[in-house]
């Protein structure tokens, strides 16, 4: 096959002429632009995205990632940075710029989100370069890279906090330096930079740097330098270490081995359809109610696409199936027809191929990770461009940048307008003289937090071994009788909840007290605890604690106190650090606890037939 002809040519790189320096400047304004479209579409996605995602009860909801840990990780250097055991240097990366503006006087929602649209910035920046590396002619590379932008993945995995954006950088870079190195040769500095980078964010994705290494060099020189990338990361791990105790080195991966062969992936079919066809055009979303997960989540709701059918979204969505499928069909025959940049070419086939192996024997949810590999895709359907079909190819790609952006923006609405909801069930319950840093607020089940920055407190439904079964924050609305109470000469206001599992009344009076009266039915083959714990979304940090019965005085050691008063008292309470097995139900009699850390907790066993009245207040 005949390939056309490109103004950025091989030539573009070297000392060159008026003319080309005139390219050159265009070429710098078209990725500036891009990337102000990027990052305004990366924050304008996220201002839809309720902060409720970004707690501790609201694991796995967003397509089984873990938001409310990648969110902590980027702004308290408290939280538990235990999942570096395969995201080896992420908090290194994520927490400083997100931090810095969080300090400069950023709401921490409003920083990390910041944060998220740079990344994506420098991500669609990188991806003009590329398509233009490869021979992309302008206006191809900028439509290109607009349908990377409006791809199922960008779209949902751009307006959140999490790993997936980081690491769909970091394999992208890789191959800029391979597509350089057809021009020019490079210093092995840059590819041991690109190697570790790659590694740095997920142990994974470092396939792109080894690959990016070898084709590159002598396989002696690439072995060197791919150990010296290793040895770079571990360094900078150590560094990590130092500045979160609570990572985990890389190499601490025995709890992967839950997600090979995951039985939730269903079939290598559903994996292959996802891989392809939801990464760009985003089906119909499913609501699943989840199980509990050890250590961790709560049963819940959970929004997946492993069993959607292609396209099933919208008839916008079918249309762009069947258009994205003939695009990357066209493209793949540009890929192996192609006799240039055959280093790039290899290392782009390999790393899809490796991708795709990778998630038929990990994962279940697939779409969780196309981030990682949408980019890839994009570049190969772009090579449709460089035959002579590019007429059609372009024809195909803009109406597909039409249907795939409608499609999914549809769909993204369904599912934060279904975020929103549950949200909604979230009501102020705060004396009418106080400031709104001083409300308390109340969800649906009776879950509470006294203001921001504090703790919340749930409760938890056990068997009578003590196993969780669910909380007061999943228990399905249906089930759930709840009412305003009317005041009186006492209380200014309460809610009263009523379920299968207990009777809880909330109310609030103007001496910054806010009252708890719970009942537990005395036939209940369930448990329940009272659960005191910090919250993601409110970087709340529970640093010090101290049970006295019938008080818990909390922070104190920090001079920010709180009290809470359990009457009748109980002698069955577990506090501690939240790690390990913290939810296990073996008693534990510490009484005092410290940690700087702030990821303090407190569970209350309570006795079936009884009523309590717990009371926080500020000290």
């Amino acid at each position: 096959m005949k390939l056309s002809s490109s103004v950025f040519d091989r030539q573009f790189l070297k000392s060159a002429p008026a003319g080309k320096t005139y390219w050159l400047w265009q070429d710098i304004l078209i990725f500036i632009i891009l990337a102000i479209i990027a990052g305004l579409v990366s924050y304008g996605c996220a201002q839809f995205i309720s902060p409720i995602l970004f707690e501790n009860p609201s694991w796995d909801v967003w397509f089984e990632s873990d938001l409310p840990r990648s969110f902590a990780n980027m702004i308290a250097r408290g939280s538990n940075h235990y999942r570096t055991s395969v995201h080896p240097i992420f908090s290194l990366i994520a927490f400083p710029p997100a931090y810095i503006l969080y300090q400069l006087g950023l709401e921490a929602v409003t920083a990390v989100r910041i944060v998220i649209a740079l990344v994506a910035s420098v991500w669609i920046g990188v991806l003009f370069v590329l398509l233009r590396l490869i021979g992309c002619r302008p206006l191809d590379a900028i439509l290109f890279s607009l349908l990377g932008t409006v791809s199922a993945a960008a779209i949902f995995w751009f307006a959140v906090p999490e790993t997936y954006s980081f690491g769909s950088l970091s394999i992208l870079l890789p191959l800029l330096v391979v597509a350089l190195g057809e021009y020019h040769q490079l210093s092995p500095w840059w590819y041991l930079l690109v190697s570790a980078g790659s590694l740095s964010i997920t142990t994974t994705n470092w396939m792109a740097g080894i690959l990016a290494t070898f084709v590159s060099h002598r396989w002696q020189q690439a072995v060197q330098i791919t150990i010296n990338a290793f040895c770079l990361v571990v360094g900078l791990w150590f560094v990590q270490y130092l500045i979160f105790p609570t990572a985990e080195f890389f190499l601490k991966i025995q709890s992967e081995k839950n997600y090979v062969f995951n039985e939730g992936a269903v079939s290598p079919l559903n994996v292959i359809q996802s891989f392809i066809a939801h990464t760009m055009v985003i089906p119909a979303i499913e609501i699943i109610d989840k199980t509990a997960r050890p250590g961790f989540a709560t049963p819940g709701i959970q929004m997946v696409t492993q069993l959607s059918a292609p396209g099933s979204a919208s008839l916008w969505g079918k249309v762009a199936v069947v258009l994205w499928t003939v695009l990357l069909a066209l493209g793949i025959w540009g890929l192996f027809s192609s006799k240039q940049y055959p280093k790039l070419r290899i290392v782009l086939g390999l790393t899809i191929l490796g991708q795709l192996v990778l998630h038929l024997l990990y994962g279940e949810e697939t779409f969780l990770y196309s981030l990682h590999f949408a980019p890839l895709l994009v570049i190969v359907a772009a090579m449709s461009t460089l035959t002579r079909i590019r007429p059609l190819a372009l024809v195909l790609a803009s109406l597909l940048l039409v249907c795939a952006g409608i499609n999914n923006g549809l769909e993204f609405n369904r599912a934060t307008e279904m975020i929103l909801a549950r949200d909604r069930q979230q009501v102020v319950l705060t004396a009418p003289s106080k400031q709104q840093e001083d409300q308390g607020y109340h969800r649906l089940g009776g879950s509470f937090s006294p203001p921001e920055s504090t703790f919340g407190i749930s409760f938890w439904i056990t068997d009578k071994q003590g196993n969780l079964q669910t909380t007061s924050d999943n228990i399905a609305p249906e089930e759930i009788r709840q009412q305003l109470v009317e005041s009186n000469s006492k209380d200014l206001s309460a809610i009263e909840t009523k379920t299968n599992y207990y009777e809880a009344s909330w109310s609030v009076n103007d001496s910054d007290k806010w009252q708890l009266h719970l009942k537990i039915p005395a036939n209940s083959d369930r448990q329940l605890r009272i659960a005191l714990r910090s919250l993601g979304a409110t970087r709340g940090e529970i640093r010090s604690l101290e049970w006295s019965e019938p008080q818990l005085l909390i922070n104190d050691l920090i001079g920010e106190p709180w009290l809470v008063t359990l009457e009748p008292a109980t002698t069955r309470v577990n506090l501690g650090r939240e790690k390990g097995d913290w939810m296990s139900p073996k008693q534990k009699t510490t009484h005092v606890w410290e940690d700087w850390l702030g990821l303090g907790y407190v569970l209350f066993d309570l006795d079936n037939g009884n009523e309590w009245d717990l009371t926080i207040e500020k000290v």
